[in-house]
């Protein structure tokens, strides 16, 4: 038996009342990606004006590379690495509840550097490359962060 819909009729999406509490959150080993993007959103919605700064190394490097060769995008790209490693350590460290210890942040900020600096190269080929490189060791720089692990350590923390 086959069911018509009503002409007119719309499907609705259904959301939790204003004022009700959110289900908890799954397990970290078990969360959904669109719920970790919902986590994330609202983590850095609650601390929008310390990450507005963050979003001005990708301004530096429009503005440094617009309209020019694609050699001189590479260097600027290379010149904006320290930048970007920053921008990246700091918004990990956003995302924790303490605050790492400075020696944490050295090596973060220094795992990230390795992990860029292939990048300019490496999109230059292709995307796909750049990409799949910052997937496999990209998550070393948080990892570093939060388990204070020492560089060669978070590189491979990051692969894992």
């Amino acid at each position: 038996m086959r069911r018509t819909i009503p002409s007119g009729a719309v499907a609705r999406l259904s959301y939790p009342r204003a004022g009700e509490p959110l289900p908890e959150a799954l397990p970290p080993g078990e969360r959904t990606v669109g719920q970790l993007v919902a986590e994330s959103i609202r983590l850095y919605g609650q601390r929008f004006w310390s990450i507005i700064p963050l979003g001005l190394v990708f301004v530096g490097v429009d503005l440094a590379s617009l309209g020019r060769s694609v050699s001189v995008q590479t260097l600027v790209l290379w010149a904006f690495g320290p930048l970007f490693a920053a921008a990246y350590v700091r918004a990990s460290a956003i995302a924790l509840p303490g605050r790492p210890s400075r020696r944490a942040f050295v090596n973060a900020f220094l795992v990230a550097l390795i992990v860029f600096v292939p990048f300019p190269v490496l999109v230059r080929l292709y995307i796909l490359p750049g990409i799949a490189f910052f997937a496999l060791f990209g998550l070393g720089v948080p990892a570093t962060l939060v388990e204070g692990l020492g560089v060669r350590a978070g590189l491979r923390r990051g692969l894992q």
